[in-house]
């Protein structure tokens, strides 16, 4: 009869991202990774800032019953049923806070970078050591079978002695402006929390140099690495890119660690690049495909190979009862293993090799003369420190990849941060609030639709099948490259809204979500007409692939909320969408579904940090504002505003309603030609502006004696182009980047009489007043008054809380708008 598994109990230090992914591979069956001598418990979870946020903690990790929660990290170490302490909170705490555990008699993993300095590190296994108390500094990757099997094919010579190693491990930050794309308090640029790369990112480019080229040396022979290390700082002192060399004389070897905030190890996500990782000896070279901290695959490359390369894919065990696994699971065991055992300290990380790899890291942040506060230098413990009762402690090791945008363009309400239950929010801004104010009640959002259709070319069996996987893995993709179509708007506790995206934490998550956003559609009518006619409402983004039997080929409409996008961003989604479902339909069942979890980085801003908006108007600013809405009052002052005559009663609501008319390109051709002939800088949209003035024109009542009236209208203006890299590109359509007009547009013409005589302004006339009215409202720079504005005028126009925009207004004044159709004649050429 097998005997039972050891069981070990665990109390979780901190509720933040990395702590959740613990915590949930603490809770995976073994089994699953065939281990069946050991087993983990969840005893107990801290948090230092509330017990609510512990216990919000136990409801994302799906924790069983029973699992107690604290509001202070004393309580936890103070806990009797809790064998070991996991510490996952920020470096800058890791000596405060592992002491506290240990000199409360639990046994510790503390997660890496081990400390701040190689003193507090010595004075860490010292404590340990004299309470006979089990420490392990937290670097996962060392205990990942693939890291085990490396060292395997080292130690028994494969590609023989190892003379270099180099490691990569960077992350793509980079920012207009020097700038990096984190806000200066973030923890990864700031000093007084240790920020910077090399403590966070370098530190697993130097688990694989020490791993091998330092553990697996002889014991008689371990030799201590002289150190180079070479610092670009940053703006705020931290290390923005750091290159670090160790060399080893008498084993003759030598390693190159590096690390950098401003461009990607792997630049395509798909590993094109080449491998993180490169072990180099006389008979070939054994590669590690990154990233660096989590290796999925290796290559060995030897010399006499021929060209034939040995790939070994090292999957990560899944839980499927969980749906999880993340690979930290196996530090956790060899935890459970050295506590059965009586072991103080692992032998695949020593505590002495934690030390040295301190050592190293404070030399070259010594050499750079990176320097840190002393409240997270000191090697003195002090259980009231601030970092162990929660006045300055983080909640989490967070995610690496926070998606900030420029910190000095707005205030930080307005940037993506991870929360402490693990979402991404920010608040909205005025252009997002005018929309979600201006939803109609029933429509669940102000929608806004792109389309298309094409024929399949194909007509063997299957097809059908194929296009709609097709459509659903781009659909897929699509939210991967753009996450901010995951996003939706939601209220605040204390007021105001906010923006709030959760990723996919396993693939019953991804499939809930498609199932409530791809619809496939069959209908006996046309598309457009199902569409005015059935379409449902919706709140989140939804894709609908329509397929009308009246009709050869199929349609797909791509419905987003319109303070999620616009006009050119929903061209470009629709465009990105059929791309990519050309790219699935072809690779078919070799198509590569994305990787979740690394998405945030591409959160898009809101327009005000995109466009670096102020926030506060200058006095120049505030008075030319004032000088337009004045300007404004006198054009919205005529008593009859041209506006689409109603019969429908006030306060009713009316159903948008698409209706396509085709022009042929001799019939577009003849159009801009004529646009020339009317005047130089005369475009499509500024003709048809003027003809649908002239048509409203000819819609009003005639009455004994002819009377003036005003189309009036602000047009709407693209400010892509004037946001800062990347957000000008197609990389970030799925934002609302225009605004409305600052001036207002105002036509005034002249209703005949019943008698016809009076004579009214041509096309030609008013198609020139458009034109000039579009020059002045064209932003020239980032500083122009439009995009400066932008914020102020959405302000302006927003309904008052509980208002319906799209009531018929007592005095039969329906606007009616025209927004810029393009550059219709490079169209047509590319056509």
């Amino acid at each position: 009869m097998a005997s039972e598994p050891y069981t070990v109990r665990w109390g979780i230090m901190a509720t933040g991202g990395i702590a959740q992914t613990f915590t949930k591979d603490l809770l995976t069956n073994p089994a699953t990774r065939d281990v069946h001598d050991i087993a983990h418990k969840l005893v107990a979870v801290a948090s230092s800032s509330s017990k609510a946020s512990a216990e919000s903690f136990l409801s994302k990790v799906k924790a069983p019953d029973g699992v107690k929660t604290y509001g202070s990290y004393a309580e936890l170490v103070a806990d009797p049923d809790v064998d070991i302490v996991y510490v996952a909170t920020p470096h800058s705490h890791h000596f405060q806070n592992a002491m506290l555990a240990l000199e409360a008699g639990k046994n510790v993993l503390c997660e890496k970078a081990f400390t701040v300095t190689a003193a507090q590190a010595k004075k860490l296994v010292d404590k340990a050591k004299a309470k006979n108390l089990f420490l392990m500094e937290a670097v996962w990757t060392r205990y990942f079978p693939l890291s085990v099997k490396v060292r395997e094919m080292v130690q028994s010579g494969v590609i023989g002695p190892v003379y270099r190693v180099i490691a990569d491990n960077s992350f793509g930050k980079d920012a207009p402006n020097g700038r990096i794309d984190f806000p200066d308090e973030h923890r990864m640029v700031n000093p007084d929390l240790a920020g910077g790369a090399l403590l966070d990112l370098g530190i697993y480019s130097l688990t694989w140099l020490f791993q091998i080229l330092y553990h697996c040396q002889p014991e008689s022979e371990k030799e201590k690495p002289n150190v180079v290390g070479a610092i670009n700082k940053y703006t705020t002192g931290a290390d923005e890119m750091t290159t670090v060399v160790v060399q080893f004389p008498k084993h003759k070897s030598m390693g190159v660690g590096m690390t950098c905030l401003r461009i990607n190890t792997d630049t395509d996500g798909h590993n094109s690049g080449g491998p993180a990782i490169k072990i180099q000896g006389p008979l070939g070279e054994i590669q590690v495909m990154g990233p660096a901290f989590k290796p999925l695959q290796y290559r060995v490359v030897k010399s006499d190979c021929n060209g034939k390369v040995e790939v070994i894919d090292c999957p990560i065990p899944q839980d499927k009862e969980r749906n999880w696994g993340h690979g930290m699971f196996w530090e956790a065991d060899e935890c459970a293993r050295c506590l059965r055992d009586g072991k103080k300290e692992s032998a695949t990380l020593p505590l002495s090799e934690s030390i040295v790899i301190m050592e190293v890291m404070e030399e070259v942040l010594k050499q750079g003369d990176v320097k840190y506060p002393d409240l997270i230098t000191t090697d003195v413990y002090d259980p009231k420190s601030p970092l162990n009762t929660g006045n300055q402690t983080l909640e989490s090791e967070p995610d690496i990849a926070r998606p900030m945008a420029l910190s000095e363009a707005s205030s930080s309400r307005c940037q993506w941060h991870q929360s402490t239950h693990g979402v991404w929010e920010r608040d909205i801004d005025e252009c997002e609030e005018f929309y979600r104010r201006s939803a109609r009640g029933d429509d669940g959002c102000y929608p806004l639709t792109g389309f298309a259709t094409f024929v399949a070319v194909s007509t063997a069996d299957g097809t059908d099948r194929r296009i709609e996987a097709a459509f659903r893995n781009a659909w897929v993709r699509l939210r991967y490259e753009h996450p901010t179509l995951g996003s939706h708007i939601e209220d605040k506790a204390l007021g105001g809204s906010k923006r709030v995206y959760s990723s996919f934490e396993d693939a019953s998550q991804e499939e809930e979500w498609l199932q409530s956003t791809f619809k496939i559609v069959h209908t006996d009518s046309g598309a457009l007409e199902w569409f005015n006619n059935s379409s449902p409402t919706f709140k989140t983004p939804t894709l609908f692939l329509v397929k009308a039997k009246a009709e050869l080929g199929q349609t797909a409409f791509l419905r987003c909320p319109h303070d999620l996008t616009d006009g050119v961003g929903i061209l470009h989604l629709v465009d990105h969408l059929f791309h990519h479902a050309a790219v699935a339909y072809e690779q078919g069942a070799k198509y590569a579904a994305p990787r979740w979890g690394e998405e945030q980085i591409r959160l898009s801003p809101c327009l005000r940090l995109a466009a670096r908006i102020p926030n506060i108007l200058s006095e120049a600013q505030t008075k030319r504002l004032h000088q337009i809405q004045k300007e404004n009052a006198t054009i919205y002052t005529q008593q009859r505003l041209l506006g689409l005559p109603s019969s429908a009663s006030a306060g009713s609501t009316s159903r948008i309603q698409y209706l396509p008319h085709y022009l042929p390109k001799d019939v577009t051709d003849l159009i801009l030609r004529g646009c020339k002939v009317i005047g130089p800088g005369v475009s499509v949209t500024h003709v048809f502006t003027a003809a649908l003035a002239l048509a409203l024109a000819d819609m009003q009542l005639r009455e004994d004696d002819a009377y003036t009236v005003r189309y009036a209208n602000q047009s709407m203006i693209n400010l892509r182009p004037y946001c800062e890299p990347p957000y000008n590109t197609s990389s970030h359509v799925a934002a609302a980047y225009h605004t409305v007009s600052a001036q207002a547009l105002g036509i005034d013409l002249i209703v005949p009489s019943k008698s016809g005589k009076t004579k009214a302004d041509g096309l030609p006339q008013i198609a020139t007043s458009v034109r000039d009215f579009f020059k002045t409202i064209r932003p020239a720079c980032l500083e122009d008054d439009q995009v400066t504005l932008s914020p102020s005028v959405f302000k302006s126009i927003t309904p008052a809380p509980g208002a319906n925009p799209h009531a018929v207004s007592d005095g039969n004044f329906c606007p009616v708008a025209l927004s810029s159709v393009g550059n219709i004649d490079n169209v047509r050429q590319r056509g």
